[in-house]
């Protein structure tokens, strides 16, 4: 999670998030981990309204793939919940409910659920 945070090229976030929306999804420890890193959730909330000039979708799905995948770990962490409020995260899922992208749509309902 590091790594995204720290990470300055598009192509290369692109790919460490789609990594880690991989990793999120099959083993506690890894959403312990990407939960724990410092600014991780507030990062990953800004994934969700990325903007970049080719008009890719693939950052914002893949940060609302890894929110999807951590949502169970957050929602049993009051500091977690705090921090998605903080970020405006539930406006900016229910904007994703409207979403073209059937994977947006998809990650914000599992998120909300």
């Amino acid at each position: 999670m590091t790594c995204a945070l720290q990470a300055t090229k598009e192509s290369t976030l692109k790919s460490i998030l789609s990594a880690l929306w991989n990793l999120s999804a099959h083993n506690i420890d890894n959403k312990v981990a990407i939960c724990s890193v410092d600014g991780a959730l507030g990062f990953l909330v800004s994934t969700l309204t990325y903007r970049c000039q080719t008009n890719s979708l693939a950052i914002i799905e893949s940060g609302g793939g890894i929110l999807r995948n951590i949502s169970s770990l957050i929602a049993t962490r009051e500091e977690y919940r705090q921090i998605l409020r903080d970020h405006n995260c539930l406006q900016t899922l229910l904007q994703h409910l409207r979403s073209h992208s059937l994977t947006i749509v998809s990650n914000a309902c599992g998120t909300l659920w």
